[in-house]
C-alpha cells in the first residue's frame, strides 16, 4: 500500500481543500495508525464470496460514536486512501506485486518521493515523534506497535536525501495523480460522514483474492 508520507500528503491536501485548520495533527496521527497498530485486520479487509474489499461500512458501524473525533476520521481516511491506491496501482497502472523485485522497486520509488512530497505538501514530519498520543485512554481502541513505528520513523531523519537512480514505476507525476484522486475520495467521505453526500460503495473497488492480497 501507500507509504506514510503519501498517506500524509493526501490527508494534508484534503484538509487544505476543505479549509480544516483545527486538529490537523490528530487527523494525521489517525492517518498513520492502521499501519502501526497490533490489532488483527487493522485495515478492515473483508471477504464476500470470491472478492475482498475494504469494509468501510464496518468501520463506521464499529466506531459510530467516535466518528466526530479527528483521529478516528484520520484512521477512516487511511482506509479510503488504501482502497483508492489499490485500484489506482493494480487496475489503472497494472502494477503486479507477485514478483518481489517489483515491490522492492516500488519501495525505492517511495524513498525518492519522500522529500519531494514532504516539501510539496508541507508535511509535518515531526508528528511521527509524537505518536504516543494514541496510547492515551481516549484512543484505547488502538494499540500502537511502538518498536515498529520507531524503526520506521528512523528512516525519515534524512528525508531530503534522495537515493540515486531513476524512478522504476511510481513517478512524481503518478504520485500527484494519486494524491488528487484520493483527496477527492476523502473529501467525499468526510462530507458523507456529515450526511451531505452518499458514501462510496466500497464493493465497487473489490478484487478477486489472490495470494495474501
Amino acid at each position: 500500500m501507500a507509504s506514510i508520507i503519501i498517506h500524509m500528503a493526501v490527508t494534508v491536501n484534503a484538509l487544505d481543500i476543505c479549509g480544516i485548520e483545527t486538529d490537523r495533527d490528530e487527523y494525521l496521527v489517525g492517518t498513520i495508525l492502521p499501519d502501526y497498530v497490533t490489532e488483527e485486520n487493522a485495515h478492515y479487509k473483508d471477504l464476500m464470496g470470491e472478492r475482498k474489499f475494504f469494509n468501510l461500512a464496518r468501520f463506521r458501524k464499529e466506531h459510530a460514536d467516535k466518528l466526530t473525533d479527528p483521529i478516528y476520521k484520520g484512521y477512516y481516511l487511511h482506509l479510503v486512501q488504501d482502497m483508492i491506491f489499490r485500484d489506482f496501482m493494480y487496475n489503472t497502472h497494472g502494477f503486479s506485486p507477485a514478483e518481489r523485485k517489483n515491490v522492492l522497486k516500488l519501495y525505492a520509488d517511495y524513498q525518492r518521493l519522500n522529500g519531494y512530497l514532504a516539501r510539496r505538501y508541507s508535511i509535518p514530519i515531526e508528528i511521527l515523534k509524537n505518536m504516543d498520543v494514541v496510547a492515551s485512554e481516549r484512543y484505547s481502541d488502538f494499540t500502537l506497535n511502538k518498536p515498529e513505528l520507531a524503526e520506521e520513523t528512523e528512516k525519515y531523519h534524512n528525508i531530503n536525501i534522495c537515493p540515486e537512480g531513476e524512478y522504476s514505476f511510481f513517478t512524481p507525476e503518478m504520485a500527484e495523480e494519486y494524491v488528487r484522486l484520493a483527496s477527492d475520495a476523502c473529501i467525499r467521505e468526510m462530507l458523507a460522514l456529515r450526511g451531505e453526500k452518499e458514501h462510496i460503495n466500497e464493493f465497487d473497488y473489490s478484487w478477486i483474492r489472490f495470494f495474501n492480497s
